[in-house]
């Protein structure tokens, strides 16, 4: 397989979201008989242009965030390419209704519901879940608190900031990226993360939190059980359960330390991003040759706990 990857140069491995977003395409460029180029965003048209008259079984293009108002270099794209275009929509979460650019796509991954009830073809998408990387994100069983990281906006996270406002005195709140992200993690029993307001969706915290040993506190967010039993999460409704749960972890460590290896079991088996790649490469292989991806593969794609390991 011959990839040609369309990069942002703002995407480096230092970004707070990196591995959220291309963790996958890691894992893709470096499977046993694929071979890649990168041509960044920004690389000047004759450049551009030559890169995309390569000879490549199938483009990527990244998240509809980092291709808006870019309708030039998108129609460019379609225009030169003899490949079919895949676009990995991936932290947005939540896709723009109607967003032009996706008719120049011949395949799109997403990571939740389109804006306000929209929908794209069937047979032109699929769902795709969050995995993690593995090897970045390793396990440091027990940990003490329980952490809520990321953004408490109102207008975004309405429940997360409620959580903040009520439970601050409790709860360990940080604003922290990359490696010092993982070590909070790591140092947790348990951390916290809701879905937002646009996209009801579990969140990819939910396996980064799992794969570092750390217990998980959730919301009862869309696609979450395609991740894990719903009998190993702490999971609350609205802001009002948070105090039983906090009671709970605090009361019960030993059940909560359960929990965290039955966690990480799941992940390690079922969530890693090389896992994923490899029933991601079965559906490539039907998009580059312009054919319609089997059910079968499709659903092994969005049930990742199911099916063999």
């Amino acid at each position: 397989m011959r990839l040609l990857m369309i990069w942002p140069e703002a995407d480096t491995p230092d970004r707070y979201n990196y591995l959220v977003n291309y963790g996958l395409w890691d894992a893709l460029r470096v499977m046993p008989g694929v071979t890649h180029e990168v041509v960044p965003m920004m690389t000047p048209a004759p450049q551009f242009v030559a890169a995309l008259a390569g000879d490549y079984d199938l483009v990527f293009a990244p998240m509809w965030r980092r291709l808006a108002h870019r309708d030039r270099l998108v129609g460019k794209v379609h225009k030169l390419t003899r490949a079919p275009v895949v676009m990995f929509d991936n932290d947005g979460c939540c896709v723009p209704e109607g967003a032009h650019y996706y008719k120049y796509m011949d395949y799109v991954f997403v990571r939740g519901p389109q804006y306000k009830g929209g929908s794209l073809p069937p047979e032109k998408s699929m769902w795709l879940p969050w995995c993690v990387d593995l090897r970045r994100f390793t396990p440091v069983f027990g940990g003490e608190g329980v952490v809520l990281i990321g953004g408490r906006t109102k207008r975004v996270h309405p429940l997360r900031r409620k959580i903040f406002k009520r439970y601050k005195q409790r709860i360990r709140v940080e604003r922290v990226f990359g490696d010092e992200y993982i070590g909070v993690l790591q140092e947790a029993l348990a951390g916290i993360t809701t879905g937002g307001r646009q996209s009801k969706v579990a969140r990819a915290k939910v396996l980064e939190m799992a794969a570092c040993g750390c217990a998980v506190v959730t919301d009862r967010s869309d696609y979450l059980d395609r991740y894990f039993p719903e009998d190993l999460l702490y999971v609350i409704e609205d802001v009002a359960d948070m105090g039983p749960v906090l009671d709970d972890l605090e009361g019960d460590r030993a059940k909560a330390l359960a929990r965290q290896q039955s966690l990480y079991q799941i992940t390690a088996e079922r969530h890693g991003a090389d896992r994923q790649a490899r029933s991601v490469m079965r559906a490539l292989e039907y998009i580059a040759a312009r054919q319609p991806v089997p059910a079968e593969v499709k659903y092994a794609i969005e049930h990742p706990l199911e099916g063999p390991i």
